[in-house]
Parts: C-alpha cells; sequence; structure tokens
C-alpha cells in the first residue's frame, strides 16, 4: 500500500489510537505533543486556540468550558492520568494543571510550573500516565518531572550523555530515538519500556509515538511497526509500507 503524508507523525498517531481503540469507552490519551489534548481519570478535552492574538489553552468537561490560567499563548499540550500540561511558546517554560480540581463551584484552573529557563528551550512536550518529559531544543538531551509520587520528581530521566531526536510517553515509561544510531531507547518504572527496547533493537527509526504499553513508528525503510505489549490486540495493525 503506498500513500502520500503531509504528516507522518499525525498518521502514526492516528494508527496507534484506532489500534488500541477495542472498546471506544477506555479511549487513552498518552505520550505526543499536539495542539489537542485528553486526560483520561478526570475526561478533558483541551485545545490550543488557533486565530487569536493570544494562543490560550481551552478545556471541556461534561459540556462546560474550564478557563486555563494565565492568559498565555502555548505551542503544545499532552495530558496523562488526571493532569495536563501545556509548553509555552517559545519553549522556555511548562506549566501544569491538576484537572482533578475542577469542581462544580470552580470552572477555572491555576497552574504549577514545573520547568523555567532564560536560555534553554524545550521542545517534545510529552505526558505519560503520570510523567512529563521534554526535549532540550538545541541539544537534545531530555529531562523528565513528576511520576508516581507526585511530591517529587521520582520518574528518571535518562542518561545527559544520550541525545535524542524525538522522545513519546506511556504509563510508566517514555522512549526516544537516539540522535547518532536512530535506535529505540526506553527507560522508566514500567518494565514494558525495557521490552518496547528489546523489540525495536534491530531498527532503525524516523517518528515513534507510544500509547498505554505500546509504541509505534516508521522505519527508516519507510515501513509502520508496532512494538510492546499485546494483552488487548494493540499490535494487531497491518503493516503498511509508506
Amino acid at each position: 500500500m503506498t500513500v502520500k503524508l503531509s504528516n507522518l507523525s499525525t498518521i502514526i498517531l492516528i494508527v496507534v489510537i484506532t489500534s488500541s481503540l477495542l472498546h471506544i469507552a477506555v479511549v487513552k490519551s498518552l505520550g505526543t505533543a499536539s495542539t489537542i489534548a485528553l486526560t483520561y481519570s478526570t475526561p478533558n478535552a483541551c485545545g490550543i486556540v488557533v486565530g487569536a492574538p493570544t494562543q490560550r489553552i481551552q478545556c471541556y468537561q461534561n459540556g462546560r468550558a474550564i478557563s486555563m490560567q494565565p492568559n498565555i499563548s502555548f505551542e503544545a499540550i499532552s495530558g496523562g492520568l488526571n493532569f495536563l500540561c501545556g509548553l509555552r511558546s517559545g519553549g522556555l517554560a511548562i506549566l501544569c494543571w491538576e484537572t482533578a480540581d475542577i469542581t462544580t463551584q470552580f470552572s477555572s484552573l491555576q497552574p504549577k510550573r514545573i520547568y523555567y529557563s532564560n536560555t534553554v528551550r524545550l521542545t517534545d512536550l510529552t505526558v505519560g500516565d503520570v510523567q512529563v518529559c521534554a526535549r532540550e531544543v538545541y541539544s537534545g538531551m531530555v529531562k523528565c518531572w513528576r511520576g508516581v509520587a507526585r511530591r517529587r520528581s521520582s520518574f528518571p530521566s535518562p542518561g545527559v550523555d544520550l541525545r535524542f531526536s524525538t522522545i513519546a510517553s506511556g504509563s510508566g515509561f517514555t522512549c526516544g530515538i537516539l540522535m547518532n544510531s536512530s535506535r529505540v531507547h526506553c527507560w522508566g518504572n514500567n518494565d514494558v519500556g525495557t521490552e518496547i527496547e528489546s523489540q525495536f533493537s534491530n531498527l532503525t527509526m524516523l517518528n515513534l509515538v507510544a500509547g498505554e504499553s505500546h509504541a509505534c513508528g516508521l522505519t527508516r525503510g519507510g515501513i509502520l511497526v508496532c512494538k510492546g505489549s499485546n494483552s488487548s490486540r494493540q499490535l494487531d495493525v497491518q503493516l503498511l509500507n509508506f
């Protein structure tokens, strides 16, 4: 099958999501920065408002609009178990909101800032179920925050000598493509990350996105492959050549 692609990562993301959605009721959004995001323990749908002077974040829960403060511009958002994070335009700060704090009395959320710098810009914001990771624009080094404890940075960052071209997060693990080899490297608190890395070991990759317990990407030969847990048949997708 041959398909002309305008956005490879979008196509891969669709495959990851659709291969996981055996039942619509258990939709879970993990792993990749975008201009839209879902949180799945407290169901919220959020997006970055475009075409306005300020590209702010707007969320909805049960048909009710939720105001995400402050009213500033963001370039990417990503959602986890019960929180949402946004990368400010320019990449110098990450803000997160606890969506579990939304009540019927309050329809506005104040953020917690987990990263700020005057000089080091970030990209590839990626939220797993409880962890947050992002990649330095110029060095490719990855930083991670939060994790199981949530009161401190309990989710590990990869080694400082590792440099990545892209990253994606799942449930308790984060994977990335190494700049110097195009191989997949994974880390975290979930053994499935080790299994995913092992299954990708003989492949050189262009793109990578993650689901709850699996990851998909395009090889340098243009083949779409998915690796990881197949407990819900999430890997049972037709392999495509692009």
